[in-house]
């Protein structure tokens, strides 16, 4: 940040005049542009978590929905002759075939393959990718906040120096807030990779099966061992001012 080489010029060339038309101006527009940034992170952080919370409620309603479904399918499944089950299997296999030999071809295209890529991260509510894309924008909030930890820790120095304690103790506290919040709800965040498939075999209809099928497809578990769905690294430092804390 070019204010904190100005400090040094000003006492270098012996212009002491600049420490009110350009320093304290400087300080005071720093501490406004983070603590603002910070808020704002803290808000959307919670936004996402909240919505992510909600996307992955709606799985497990749907994922138990879909059990609810295939266990019904057993029960009714003895009054159906072995036949009309052949049939229903053959037939969403032969679905099941053709689905598969299109996927196939269409990988062979890196153009769609990327463009899959960025619609997975796109935050859309209700994308079938949607607890991918929230995981990866929280991750982006939690690195952004921690990274700015460096740059409170260097102005609020410069503002107790230059006599805005005020202002420097709002701006350590804000982010102290803010990273303890974050740092709450991490582990119901970052959540062990867990299988999302529901369990299908011959007894059930293809009704059942396609229901299946189509759960699959509209909640797609994020890998966790993506970089993109994964807890971000964060060093330990020592940025807070002890002056402020008490």
């Amino acid at each position: 940040m070019t204010l904190f080489s100005t400090s040094p010029q000003i006492h270098t060339y012996e212009r002491p005049d600049l420490i009110e038309t350009h320093l304290h101006p400087g300080l005071l527009e720093g501490f406004n542009s983070l603590e603002s940034s910070i808020n704002a992170w803290r808000d959307q952080f919670h936004r996402h978590r909240e919505r992510l919370m909600v996307v992955r409620e709606e799985k497990a309603q749907a994922k138990e929905r879909l059990r609810a479904l295939a266990d019904g399918d057993v029960r009714e499944q003895s009054g159906l002759p072995e036949s009309d089950l052949c049939s229903d299997t053959s037939s969403v296999t032969g679905q099941s075939l053709r689905s598969s030999s299109y996927s196939r071809s269409s990988a062979r295209s890196s153009k769609n393959r990327r463009k899959a890529e960025r619609k997975k991260h796109r935050l859309k509510e209700g994308s079938p990718h949607e607890e991918t894309a929230l995981l990866e924008a929280v991750g982006e909030l939690w690195s952004a906040a921690h990274r700015t930890r460096h740059d409170v820790s260097t102005l609020v120095r410069m503002l107790v120096l230059y006599g805005y304690d005020v202002e420097a103790s709002s701006l350590q506290r804000t982010l102290g807030s803010c990273l303890d919040q974050m740092d709450s709800h991490k582990e119901h965040i970052w959540l062990p990779q867990a299988t999302q498939s529901v369990e299908t075999g011959p007894w059930m209809t293809s009704n059942a099966i396609a229901a299946a099928v189509t759960y699959s497809i509209q909640t797609s578990a994020p890998n966790m061992t993506d970089i993109a769905c994964k807890m971000p690294d964060t060093e330990t430092l020592q940025w807070k001012l002890t002056l402020l804390e008490h």
